[in-house]
């Protein structure tokens, strides 16, 4: 037990580097070593999202969900993976799984996820759950710099979204102020966003007189 504990420390020091290869090397060895040992395909499915090969992900992380169907980070790697492959509705299911037991993580563990998840809702265009998952993300993720851009970056794309789509329904003091609470966050955004939002924050200004 005490090798294949070392191999799997090892291997997520590799990953922590980005480093999927000498990751997997070590965990084949260690599962070879203990087959049953759920976190060393855990970690296995953790190293194919990093290598980019979800198809092999989900393969070590169903194993493991047939024995952990409650699990924060199988439900939210399992999520991950079919997010990457396309498959929305499943990926919904094991992100919300996921979120029913992050309570009981750290504040850290349950920003990563609300940004994924918000994240997923856009991409399934539910924008209104997106930006309250996202408004969630951006207080889970107080206290942690990098968390925080992030969080606040993923609100302001989700708020302009739906700024926007207020806008053509004409709701425009809805659609300003989605516009005004994302400006909070303009320093987040990217290549041509910040030019967006000042275009539909000035039509929504001309709308609302």
């Amino acid at each position: 037990r005490g090798l294949v504990s070392a191999l799997n420390r090892r291997a997520q020091e590799s990953l922590q580097k980005g480093e999927a290869e000498p990751a997997f090397a070590d965990l084949k060895e260690a599962l070879k070593i203990d087959p049953a040992r759920l976190f060393t395909k855990i970690n296995l499915g953790v190293a194919a999202l990093v290598a980019k090969r979800p198809a092999e992900a989900q393969v070590y992380l169903k194993e493991a969900y047939q024995r952990l169907p409650t699990n924060f980070s199988v439900n939210r790697l399992l999520g991950r993976v079919y997010f990457e492959q396309g498959n929305l509705a499943l990926a919904r299911t094991h992100y919300e799984k996921a979120r029913s037991t992050a309570t009981r993580m750290t504040s850290q563990f349950q920003a990563e996820l609300e940004i994924e998840y918000g994240a997923l809702l856009a991409a399934l265009d539910q924008i209104e759950a997106s930006v309250t998952v996202l408004k969630s993300a951006v207080q889970s993720a107080v206290g942690n710099p990098g968390l925080t851009e992030l969080a606040q970056g993923n609100l302001a794309i989700a708020l302009i979204d739906r700024g926007y789509r207020r806008l053509e329904a004409g709701k425009g003091p809805e659609a300003q102020a989605d516009l005004e609470e994302a400006k909070t966050h303009i320093a987040r955004l990217k290549g041509n966003q910040p030019n967006l939002l000042e275009f539909l924050l000035a039509m929504a200004y001309l709308e609302n007189g």
